[in-house]
């Protein structure tokens, strides 16, 4: 085939499952950016227009991906030379930051991404943009006559509010600035500005007034442009206070950006009469090789933190060579940093280079990393030179400290059927502290803490057979006067040798290693294993070859003999395993292992175990355990049921397990632990050690609960039964649990009592309104009724309201809704014996919501206060309903 061709070349193709690998064949793959991938498609063309090759894809859409962005259109044209894709019809663009772009022609340039598009619609956050062209550069979009409203996706004919600007430019985050705006309410302009800025994704303007415990309180969120940034202007006004200010500033470019101030006059009742602070300079820049950022805060609101900054500035560099860079400086300013630490580490700097590709010869590579830095951390109580240090008692102490590490690794194979390996780590800190020095001394040597790890290995294989000499060299010495270094000193080393053989259902291996610490030899170790199925023999044998009797714990000579047995029969299946252990030199109590026996019945529908476990040293049984499960269509039944032995020491034995039956939606289920006592046959009628816990539960389709928990004692009867009826609706817009508990009569008290009611969720009285004119009505909160065991309110009932009452709803036109909520949040007794009237004092909550905008005006007759509050943006009477009160910018 001809691929210079001028004459197009179809390819019908069926709807895309092997394209995306078709496409890498054409070169989809961008050498200097995301690979493109196609997902889906329907025809697949090559063309040689100019002398440029061009790959169209024809599909109903076509769908796309590029690393993180998503493609859709009808038509989709790739230029190979000038690496630019066009999209026609339907276009729909996801980006990276997650920015919908609607139109009916996109071309993108895949070497710097830039685009532009015409007749376009941009969906981001709760806005959405519409304009005839826009173009995206370094990821910022820019919407030539653009219009601006978060009211389209409410089904309104005519907007509420909108803006209408000749330039809107949208940059990454959500943040936007629209130049030579108009106004637009209901239509109509109202109101010019040269410039706005808006917060698509995160706060929106916000104005609060009411009253509280603090008297009258006013405060507002109000955006501002600059040629600086964007930002929000912060007032804030209370009665007892006066007025406080400040910004909330996002700085514009590549960097991340953001700086905060705000100022709030004494809090009442502060003898020191201490302004209020709280401020922060943040910056972020991530370029190609180099990342840069600091963070500076103060936080006067704090408890214990007033006057006091924090500053953590960071710079690393991260490149394709050698050496990687890092510089890290977290204290405190105010010279905070030489007193007291407030609960947390710094670094007073660190300084760091990492070999991170380092150096290759051949099968040889080292790497390594160099630390240094001064810190304050919490110590090592261990360490007697950390705690001398700690003059105030704090747990934390200030060292400097270098850190080196390096790794060498050496692999060869020196001839057919041998192979070498070297591997060498090692790491030390070396600290400014220093040891207690010895008696007569007047300073103690410099503190370190090293870890080094060696081991070196050379195998020759000649079939069956296989020599290994390996050595390996293991030590952690010294000590660190910082706690999160503290490690325990070890030290090993060996120089050992292993044997192997294999050849069929034959196996051995011999093993001797050498202790150049201990100065003697590790019990010698020879392993046998045969495995003529179905059995398997292991035989491992032990003995101490050095010269002299060996200590007491030591064996001269150990052998371990072990068997196992597995026969498939289908439908059964049968295994046994079992162990024998000899030696001498010391005595061994328990010769035997544990006898393990398995029977397993299977079919196609269930399956049947017994299992039993014995020692054979003492002649007891552990334990026998039966499982049964069955499995036929809707139904299922389940049996477990474990016998325990393990109880010899108290002479009691225990049956644990459940029964249980499923059909279709309904499930009953028992469980049971059944104590057993010692010859529990032929004991005295009046013996109460044998008792059994029982429940017995029944569910329906995961809506209904019953559940019955009782306690058997021998000889007396039921011990404190409960009946607890539970019922739960889980449907899209409404959620409810209902739980109901009784106590019923037992040996010690005979009669039926409420033990706790508790009723959570939402519960829908009348449906929600789904068109104009239509009444929602629904009870949501928590109620918790429990009845009081113990003092002089026994028998009476505590109650508990959490935001517990009705939300009325009413659906106007265009998504228009008024929502009143009264709510509840209490606590008190049912029948108050003081005498004290009962007063319950609600929460109020009016809403009115214009889906792209709302107000809520609240009432707390319970703290005394009152707010108003107003917010443009989507969704935003949900947001009004988070009633936990007013929160700062920063705040999360």
């Amino acid at each position: 085939m001809n691929w210079h061709s001028p004459i197009p070349i179809p390819i019908p193709i069926p709807p895309l499952k092997g394209l995306a690998v078709v496409a890498l064949c054409w070169g989809l793959a961008l050498a200097q950016a995301a690979t493109l991938k196609v997902i889906a498609a329907d025809r697949l063309e090559i063309r040689n227009e100019n002398g440029e090759e061009l790959v169209i894809l024809t599909g109903n859409p076509v769908l796309m991906e590029r690393d993180e962005e998503k493609i859709e259109a009808l038509r989709v044209v790739y230029n190979r030379a000038q690496k630019r894709l066009q999209l026609m019809g339907k276009v729909r663009y996801q980006d990276k930051e997650k920015r919908v772009l609607e139109a009916e022609e996109l071309e993108l340039d895949t070497s710097d991404n830039s685009l532009e598009a015409i007749e376009v619609k941009v969906r981001s956050g709760d806005f959405d943009l519409t304009g005839p062209y826009c173009q995206r550069v370094a990821g910022q979009i820019l919407l030539q006559q653009g219009f601006v409203t978060s009211c389209l996706r409410c089904g309104q004919a005519v907007p509420d509010y909108g803006f209408r600007a000749k330039e809107v430019l949208l940059l990454p985050g959500d943040r936007l600035i629209a130049r030579e705006v108009w106004v637009v309410v209901r239509g109509q302009p109202v109101l010019y500005l040269p410039v706005i800025g808006l917060f698509l994704s995160e706060r929106r303007p916000r104005v609060d007034l009411g009253t509280d415990v603090e008297g009258f309180f006013f405060n507002a969120d109000l955006p501002y442009v600059n040629e600086f940034g964007i930002g929000y202007t912060l007032l804030r006004y209370t009665e007892a206070r006066g007025w406080g200010f400040g910004f909330d500033h996002y700085g514009l470019g590549a960097a991340y950006s953001r700086y905060q101030f705000l100022y709030l006059p004494p809090a009442p009742g502060d003898p020191l009469k201490r302004p209020l602070f709280q401020w922060s300079l943040e910056y972020r820049l991530q370029q190609e090789e180099y990342k840069y950022e600091y963070k500076i805060e103060r936080k006067d609101t704090d408890p214990g933190r007033y006057g006091i900054t924090s500053i953590d500035v960071n710079l690393s560099r991260d490149a394709a060579g050698d050496p990687d860079f890092k510089f890290r400086l977290k204290t405190f300013l105010d010279g905070y940093a030489w007193d007291t630490p407030y609960n947390t580490d710094q670094v007073l700097p660190e300084f760091s280079l990492l070999f991170n590709e380092g150096l290759r010869l051949g099968g040889f590579s080292v790497r390594g990393a160099v630390t240094a830095g001064y810190y304050v951390d919490r110590l090592n109580q261990d360490n007697r030179s950390a705690r001398r240090l700690d003059t105030n008692g704090d747990g934390y102490i200030g060292t400097g400290r270098l850190y080196v590490q390096h790794a060498e690794n050496y692999t060869a194979t020196p001839w057919e059927g041998a192979s070498f390996s070297f591997n060498n780590f090692f790491e030390g800190w070396y600290y400014t502290t220093r040891n207690p020095p010895p008696a007569g001394a007047t300073e103690g040597e410099l503190e370190r803490l090293i870890r080094w790890d060696t081991s070196a290995s050379f195998t020759q294989r000649l079939a069956p057979f296989s020599l290994s000499l390996n050595f390996a060299n293991r030590s952690v010495e010294g000590e660190s006067p910082l706690a999160r270094e503290a490690r325990v000193n070890t030290l090993s080393r060996t120089l050992g040798s292993t044997v192997s053989v294999q050849q069929g259902w034959f196996s051995s291996s011999a093993t001797l290693n050498y202790n150049f610490v201990d100065r003697r030899f590790d019990p010698f170790a020879l392993n046998l294993e045969l495995n003529p199925s179905p059995v398997n023999f292991g035989l491992t044998y032990r003995r101490d070859i050095n010269a002299g009797y060996p200590s007491p714990q030591n064996d001269i000579t150990h052998l371990d003999l072990s068997a196992r047995f597995g026969l498939n029969l289908s439908p059964f299946r049968f295994s046994a395993n079992g162990s024998y252990i000899w030696a001498s030199g010391t005595q061994v109590l328990d010769r035997y292992g544990d006898l393990n026996l398995a029977l397993e019945y299977t079919l196609p529908s269930g399956t049947a175990r017994l299992t039993h476990q014995r020692d054979l040293n003492n002649g007891q049984a552990k334990f026998v355990r039966f499982n049964f499960s069955w499995l036929e269509g809707p139904d299922s039944y389940l049996v477990d049921e474990n016998f325990n032995f393990n109880g010899v020491a108290s002479r009691t034995y225990a049956l644990d397990g459940f029964v249980q039956g499923k059909w279709g939606p309904h499930t009953l289920k028992l469980e049971h632990r059944i104590l057993f006592p010692d010859q529990y046959v032929g004991e005295a009628e009046d013996k109460d050690e044998g008792k059994a816990d029982l429940t017995l539960s029944y569910d329906y389709a995961a809506t209904l609960r019953a559940i019955l928990r009782t306690t058997l004692i021998r000889g007396l009867g039921f011990d404190n039964p409960q009946l607890s009826l539970g019922t739960g609706l889980a449907e899209p817009g409404r959620e409810a649990r209902l739980e109901v508990v009784f106590g019923l009569p037992d040996y010690d008290q005979p009669y039926f009592y409420l033990s706790r009611l508790s009723l959570l969720g939402a519960l829908e009285i009348l449906p929600g309104p789904k068109a104009p004119g239509e009444f929602g009505l629904s009870l949501q909160g928590g109620l918790r009724l429990e009845r009081i065991n113990s003092g002089p309110q026994v028998g009476n009932f505590s109650v508990g309201l959490n935001q517990f009452g009705p939300t009325l709803v009413y659906m106007g036109q265009e998504n228009e809704r008024l929502i009143f909520g009264l709510y509840y949040t209490q606590a008190f007794t049912w029948r108050d014996s003081s005498g004290n009237p009962l007063i319950l004092k609600p929460l109020f909550v009016l809403i009115y919501d214009r889906c792209c905008w709302a107000m809520r005006l609240t009432i707390d007759t319970q703290a005394q206060k009152a707010s108003l509050a107003f917010l443009l943006g989507g969704e935003a009477a949900d947001f009004l309903f988070d009633r936990t009160g007013i929160r700062w910018p920063w705040d999360k």
